[in-house]
């Protein structure tokens, strides 16, 4: 069986004018495949994770979900991107992909994909002032930016 230890430096200094990409494609094919017997499949542990909360989806009018849509967050370091997309909410953090949200009320909205909830808060006036975030049994506040 190979060991995973580094190839030997006259293996690496052969490899001289080729992008580190391919240095590290040749070390996983000489050394990482063959250290599996047969391929065989990886064994992930069992799911340790609970199944996520059941939600109700309720409508929501256009006009009350275009009050959400915003940038939220602590610039430059968190940034979450609400968007309404259709007769539903996305939101994305970052450079992240986009994760559609859906209501549960005029104000909360969740995740099916994620243990995730947003409360939306508004000020006296009805603008809305920042969203809270349920996750993991934390409530976290996240700032309006725009």
């Amino acid at each position: 069986m190979h060991s995973l230890a580094p190839p030997p430096l006259a293996w690496r200094q052969n490899c001289r004018g080729a992008s580190p990409r391919s240095y590290f494609t040749r070390f996983f094919l000489r050394y990482a495949i063959p250290a599996r017997s047969a391929f065989s499949p990886i064994q992930l542990p069992a799911s340790s994770r609970a199944p996520l909360k059941q939600h109700t989806e309720v409508r929501v009018r256009a006009e009350l979900l275009e009050k959400y849509v915003g940038r939220y967050g602590e610039p430059p370091n968190l940034i979450l991107v609400v968007r309404r997309e259709g007769d539903r909410l996305s939101i994305q953090e970052n450079d992240e992909p986009t994760q559609d949200l859906f209501a549960e009320s005029e104000r909360d909205f969740f995740s099916k994909v994620a243990d995730d909830a947003l409360t939306f808060e508004t000020d006296s006036q009805g603008r809305v002032t920042r969203m809270v975030l349920h996750t993991g049994g934390r409530d976290i506040p996240i700032n309006r930016i725009d």
